[in-house]
């Protein structure tokens, strides 16, 4: 592995470990009644350095795609108690004409508003790294998140836990990209199919068939003959 690579194997896995450090510590002193809304607030801000901080390493941060993820995460504090009253109101609306009893519509308004905000996010991420494994690593945590709630003895106190754990989750899946990118721009990944291809004895990928690129290429050219002076 070349030194560029192991770099951004680091500073991936570097900026994960401060991310949600900072998340793990909100759980702790961050989420109480009179910080809550601080609290939410410095979580957006989270999201949105980790992306940003990935977006670096794989060289997509200046995307526009990228921005608006950032946007949407680092605005969280501002919009989520709009969101949570918009899916109560959908929630109120739509379940009961489902036969569901009102015990049970009191309280799905919360986990709606977590699963439909985390595929938001997922639906973003998508669009940012063009990585299923992001989106999909999301909706598990958005899901997971939302399932809490409901088998929770108190869900105020374990709530804060349950967005460290997603952004645990989340971040992990956009370090594992970043690297994977970073990889793919320096020519040890196959730019069709993203196949390892470190080691090569041809210029051409062995799983997807298509050509490596010219930087790669040239890794593999013959040397020009010599003559014995």
């Amino acid at each position: 592995m070349s030194r560029s690579l192991r770099k951004a194997q680091v500073r991936a896995w570097g900026v994960w470990t401060v991310t949600s450090g900072l998340a793990g510590v909100l759980a702790v002193v961050g989420f109480r009644p009179e910080t809550i809304e601080e609290g939410l607030m410095e979580l957006g801000l989270i999201f949105a350095a980790y992306v940003m901080s990935m977006g670096v390493i794989a060289r997509h941060a200046k995307d526009a795609s990228t921005l608006l993820v950032m946007i949407w995460g680092g605005m969280f504090g501002m919009w989520c108690h709009s969101w949570h009253g918009l899916c109560d109101k959908a929630v109120d609306q739509f379940l009961p004409k489902l036969g569901v009893g009102p015990q049970v519509v009191e309280s799905m308004d919360l986990p709606a508003a977590i699963a439909g905000a985390g595929m938001v996010s997922a639906a973003l991420l998508l669009v940012a790294t063009k990585s299923t494994r992001v989106a999909w690593s999301t909706v598990a945590a958005s899901l997971g998140g939302a399932v809490v709630p409901l088998i929770a003895d108190d869900p105020s106190t374990a709530l804060p836990w349950v967005a460290f754990g997603w952004h645990a989750v989340v971040a992990a899946a956009m370090a594992f990209w970043a690297v994977d990118e970073a990889m793919r721009g320096s020519g040890a990944r196959c730019q069709a199919c993203g196949s390892d291809v470190q080691g090569l004895s041809s210029p051409v990928c062995p799983h997807c068939s298509a050509p490596l690129g010219a930087h790669v290429r040239d890794i593999f050219a013959p040397l020009p003959d010599r003559r014995p002076v």
